[in-house]
């Protein structure tokens, strides 16, 4: 007959893990229902607005909130959060042609008015795909929204060409702070 088996008894903690009494290891599951916590009982505007402060200093903190409930899922999905979301992961310039998941979800961030999702595509289509015209049509539109970097690339794509009307756009203020910038990160101040 053999000799019997030992039953293992589990016990249930409070984060959802079950844990063995023998053994006093855990075996954890996620838990994709509604947290319980403080965050997870805000109205859902206040919850976008959250989630678009995450979003707007790491494009991968928001991916991990997206893991944790179905209620931080469906509200970072929202076009508040497109608009604000962090590009720090995504290279400016593409030396090989990016993947259709990372262009999906760059163009939806481009729909909904993403200032550094339009840079990082008129980067990509003036100097990866040699697009000048359509390239320079997205530089403008990042330069109309406030971005430093596209109003500075704008601009010398612009010089380069011979256009002198530029020079007062280099003068605005975006110039004056990307020119602040560059003495900092080269030790003049």
């Amino acid at each position: 007959m053999g000799v019997p088996r030992k039953v293992r008894k589990f016990t249930t903690c409070s984060s959802n893990c079950r844990i063995g009494q023998e053994e006093k290891r855990r075996i954890c599951k996620p838990d994709h229902r509604q947290p319980n916590t403080i965050i997870g009982s805000l109205p859902r505007d206040l919850l976008v607005d959250v989630l678009s402060r995450v979003a707007s200093s790491s494009f991968t903190d928001l991916f991990n909130a997206k893991l944790c409930c179905k209620d931080y899922l469906e509200a970072a999905e929202d076009e508040y959060i497109l608009q604000h979301i962090s590009m720090d992961k995504f290279p400016i310039v593409y030396w090989v042609p990016p993947d259709d998941e990372s262009l999906s979800f760059l163009t939806r961030c481009i729909l909904k008015g993403n200032p550094e999702a339009i840079f990082r595509r008129g980067m990509m289509e003036y100097f990866s795909l040699t697009r000048a015209e359509s390239g320079i049509d997205y530089l403008k539109t990042a330069a109309k929204k406030g971005h430093p970097e596209a109003t500075y690339a704008y601009c010398m794509i612009l010089l380069s060409e011979g256009d002198q009307s530029v020079l007062n756009l280099l003068n605005s203020r975006w110039y004056q702070e990307l020119k602040v910038f560059a003495r900092i990160v080269n030790g003049v101040a």
